[in-house]
């Protein structure tokens, strides 16, 4: 929504092989993007690759304060369903 797409318009931004069941299965966690599509993501989102597989809550808040203070453009409630 903060960028002004749809979901599927996101998802074609990040592969051109985009179906619906592909989206589903990452939605629901059954995939993951590959190295491409995520650092894709990254750009899109302008967040460093770091900040989709922070490993531990440590970590996962460290990039989050690091994005905030570096870009600052997303909430609190926007770094969270990202």
């Amino acid at each position: 929504m903060r960028l002004g797409l749809t979901q599927t318009e996101f998802a074609k931004l990040i592969s051109e092989d985009v179906t619906k069941q592909k989206t589903s299965r990452l939605e629901n966690g059954q995939n993951l993007p590959d190295v491409f599509e995520l650092r894709k993501i990254a750009i899109i989102c302008s967040k460093p690759m770091e900040y989709f597989v922070a490993d531990d809550d440590y970590e996962e808040q460290k990039v989050s304060d690091m994005n905030r203070s570096a870009y600052g453009i997303f909430s609190d409630d926007e770094l969270k369903i990202i």
